[in-house]
């Protein structure tokens, strides 16, 4: 009796077997996509989070500086520089000098990012100074200079404040 078979007792159609592969491969990509753009947010937040100490350490240095250097409060606003540190020391750079381009979070040279400091313009009484980090961002493939392939980070400081 066992060896008979029932018309009712067939086997899976091939309709049934494609239409659970392709739920598989639909919750397999769904899964695939979610984690992907969970590795992106972090590293799009770790860069951030090292765009951020370098702003911080040129704001340091700034505060050192600015008491210091006529040659900081005489900039205008299209003046814009950076500051190295060196051994209890400051040097400061012009933008277009390479020192201010390609920093990485340890301020060293051969990173991605690029610092400036902006002075504030003659009409601006608050005489805040600009603070911003420049860097490539997470999945653009080129360095052309366009605005959309970049990430910035400003921060913002007026001498005297805390």
């Amino acid at each position: 009796m066992s060896k008979l078979k029932l018309f009712s007792q067939r086997g899976d159609t091939i309709i049934e077997v494609l239409l659970a592969m392709s739920v598989i491969g639909l919750v397999i990509g769904a899964s695939f996509g979610i984690a992907n753009r969970s590795v992106q947010i972090g590293q799009d937040a770790q860069e951030r989070s090292e765009a951020l100490k370098l702003a911080e350490t040129q704001v340091e240095l700034f505060k050192v500086a600015y008491k210091a250097n006529d040659k900081i409060i005489s900039r205008s606003e299209n003046q814009p520089f950076c500051l190295q540190s060196g051994d209890n020391s400051y040097t400061i750079y012009e933008l277009d000098n390479p020192v201010c381009k390609d920093i990485n979070a340890a301020g060293n040279q051969e990173g991605f990012y690029s610092i400036s400091i902006i002075p504030p313009s003659n009409t601006d009484a608050s005489a805040t100074y600009e603070f911003t980090v420049r860097w490539l961002r997470l999945g653009s493939n080129n360095n052309s200079d366009n605005g959309a392939n970049y990430n910035n980070l400003s921060l913002y400081y007026k001498p005297g404040s805390l």
